[in-house]
């Protein structure tokens, strides 16, 4: 695998400030960094506002509650935002208990309709966010799969469709130094061996990556 990465957030990444809209947190950027994945099947995302911030939740109905991975607490997190010690045990889908570390109080906002809600706080969660059916059953979420929809009273969001994705740890034998604005292409091993040798892939920076090599 060849992995080629910027030195520098790009405008359509990850992370988009286009004020005075909300800024929108993107879920690809949580797929590699959890170690459980809520689904092995075709899941539904639908989009919703978190504390101003616009994120691209799965829903899940097979999920009693609510998670949020915990980089993108940091970033929605406001002087607002309630956190209280945790003491739920949950088993994420592959039977392997999450790290729950906090429940914080989430203002969310799904089909335009706004309500705080107490979202459990994970850092092995394989997605951005997850709808779990103690939000979706409080508030009569209708999954309505032949249009395609999220329902809730009178108010619609499209769904968005993710075929299967496994989440994996990608190493390389050294450290590299890249500088700004440039690409290189190193060996790496894929440690769950989901991926064909001699494939091609693209690593992107996150915030976590920038901060900690940040100069």
């Amino acid at each position: 695998m060849s992995i080629a990465e910027s030195g520098k957030r790009l405008q359509g990444g990850r992370f988009i400030e286009p004020p005075p809209a909300p800024k929108r947190v993107e879920t690809a950027e949580f797929r590699n960094k959890g170690k459980a994945s809520a689904t092995d099947d075709a899941t539904i995302f639908v989009n919703c506002r978190v504390n101003g911030y616009y994120v691209k939740a799965l829903v899940d109905t097979g999920a009693a509650v609510t998670i949020m991975h915990e980089d993108l607490l940091a970033r929605v997190r406001n002087k607002g935002t309630e956190v209280r010690r945790a003491t739920k045990t949950i088993v994420g889908a592959n039977n392997t208990p999450l790290n729950i570390i906090v429940i914080a109080e989430i203002d969310i906002s799904v089909c335009g309709n706004s309500v705080t809600h107490d979202v459990l706080i994970c850092n092995d969660l394989a997605q951005a966010m997850l709808i779990g059916v103690d939000f979706l059953k409080p508030h009569k979420c209708v999954i309505d799969f032949e249009k395609n929809t999220l329902r809730i009273k009178r108010e619609e969001e499209t769904l968005s469709y993710s075929n299967e994705r496994k989440v994996c740890r990608v190493t390389i034998a050294q450290s590299v130094v890249l500088p700004g604005n440039s690409m290189i292409t190193i060996a790496c091993k894929v440690e769950n061996g989901t991926i064909q040798n001699n494939k091609s892939g693209v690593l992107e920076p996150m915030v976590r990556f920038e901060e900690r090599y940040k100069t």
